[in-house]
Parts: structure tokens; sequence; C-alpha cells
């Protein structure tokens, strides 16, 4: 399901985003606060689209098991695998985040 693979690239993208907003707040976090607070609302909302688009790939994942279709055992290896990675990365990023703003 070439949608689903479609998902999974625009969630990593989405993670990748965070990271980067984590990483410059990281830096100007002592010198600029005020752009560091800046950089780690983008994280976060970088995490919200994570986790839509992470929500809509799970939906019609659901949605065709539902309606009997078969998904081969490759595919759903492949997303099994991806799915626990971005589980992973995302709740670090998460944390993270919550270690720097303090929510």
């Amino acid at each position: 399901m070439k949608v689903i693979a479609t998902l999974v690239d625009k969630m990593a993208d989405e993670l990748d985003d965070a990271e980067s907003y984590e990483d410059e707040a990281a830096l100007v976090l002592l010198e600029y606060p005020d752009l560091a607070k800046r950089y780690l609302d983008l994280a976060s909302q970088e995490l919200s689209h994570a986790m839509y688009l992470h929500e809509a790939a799970v939906s019609i994942i659901d949605a065709k098991t539902k309606a009997g279709v078969t998904v081969p055992q490759g595919m759903m290896d492949v997303w099994n695998n991806r799915h626990q990675k971005f589980i992973k990365r995302y709740n670090r990023l998460k944390y993270s985040l919550s270690q720097m703003t303090g929510k």
C-alpha cells in the first residue's frame, strides 16, 4: 500500500524537522531564551504533525484489516519495524522537549 509508505516517510520527515528545531533551541538557549522557546514551540508542532500522520496510517491499516484486505506479510513486517522506530524516536523527542521546556 503506497499510501502507508508515503505516510511513514512523511512521519519521519516531521520527526527530522522536530529534531532540527530542538537542536537549534539547544544552541541558542542561554543567549537567546525567547528564540529557543520559539524553536521548541516549532519542534512541538512538528511532533503533533508526526502523530497526526501516524494516526492516519494506523486508521487506514485498521480499516483495511476490518474490511478483510490481506496485507502481504513483508509489508506488515516493514510497517511493524518502521512503526516501532517511529514510536521510540517520537517518545525520545517528546521527553527531550519536556526536559527543555519544563512541561
